[in-house]
């Protein structure tokens, strides 16, 4: 089960970071349901 848990925890970081990158690229504003992932990002890399 945490196997599978962790799999899936890897599987949506890969598609939020993907999402990320392709909406950055293309400049298009966030889907809301990505926006908790933005602020973090901004929080996250705001530190270097």
């Amino acid at each position: 089960m945490r196997k599978i848990s962790r799999h899936l925890v890897t599987t949506v970081a890969t598609l939020a970071l993907l999402t990320f990158a392709n909406t950055a690229s293309a400049g298009e504003p966030f889907h809301p349901f990505y926006q908790p992932a933005v602020d973090f990002f901004d929080f996250f890399f705001g530190w270097f």
